[in-house]
């Protein structure tokens, strides 16, 4: 590598552009629980400790994740692209259950280290046969836990809508009940309103007509004549 200071930011960058240029959303989930090594977390080959370079590039190995030269892990392995099931399996199991999906094989990148593994068939050994049983036991038991535990909160969202519900119309209820005392007490009160003004009417009309009895009577009290008094001698 060069030391002068642009050159070298421009021969990082370049590096970086041509070790990251295969995205990592192709390859996100690696057996074993493997994780996909970043590119500036090393410059050497993870085999042969060969340093990196402008013209010795990063690659990634498919089965581990883990970064080597070209010579390390060279671009002629046939398997299939492993999907998210394969974590924590065996890359052996993985790729059996994979062919068995019907999942066809790609040309990939694997280190010496993986590479004994492609060449494990399903019938060679019964510790093969053992890990691929494991595995497929590990895997149903985990789907039917996760299949439990959907339905246990499928059932506990039921319960609190149910419960939701029951409030809801409870709420409503007590509503409709203070909303039905309201207006009966509306009614009543109206009913009452009504009673004493029919009562103040005949009470208004009865002094009315008294008035006009006593206008009546003073009136012909007036124009009635009076009797003359005469003295009478003894």
């Amino acid at each position: 590598a060069t030391s002068v200071p642009g050159v070298t930011l421009l021969w990082r960058h370049t590096l970086r552009r041509q070790t990251t240029r295969l995205p990592m959303r192709d390859f996100p989930v690696l057996p074993n629980g493997a994780t996909w090594q970043a590119d500036w977390s090393t410059d050497e080959c993870g085999h042969c400790e060969t340093t990196f370079s402008l013209w010795r590039r990063r690659h990634h190995c498919r089965g581990c994740g883990h970064i080597f030269c070209d010579a390390c892990a060279p671009q002629n392995a046939m398997m299939p692209r492993l999907p998210v099931w394969a974590m924590a399996e065996p890359l052996c199991v993985g790729l059996d259950r994979a062919r068995k999906l019907g999942i066809p094989d790609v040309r990939q990148r694997i280190c010496s280290h993986c590479r004994p593994q492609l060449t494990t068939g399903p019938s060679q050994n019964a510790e093969h046969k053992a890990a691929v049983a494991a595995a497929e036991a590990k895997a149903n038991a985990a789907a039917t836990a996760a299949k439990l535990e959907v339905a246990a909160v499928h059932a506990i969202v039921n319960a609190v809508h149910a419960v939701n519900a029951s409030q809801a119309a409870r709420a409503e209820a007590e509503e409709a009940a203070k909303a039905a005392k309201k207006a009966a007490a509306e009614v009543v009160v109206e009913k009452a309103f009504e009673a004493a003004k029919a009562g103040a009417e005949v009470a208004a009309s009865a002094a009315k007509a008294k008035v006009r009895r006593a206008s009546l009577d003073l009136l012909i009290e007036r124009e009635m004549p009076r009797p003359r008094m005469q003295s009478i001698r003894l």
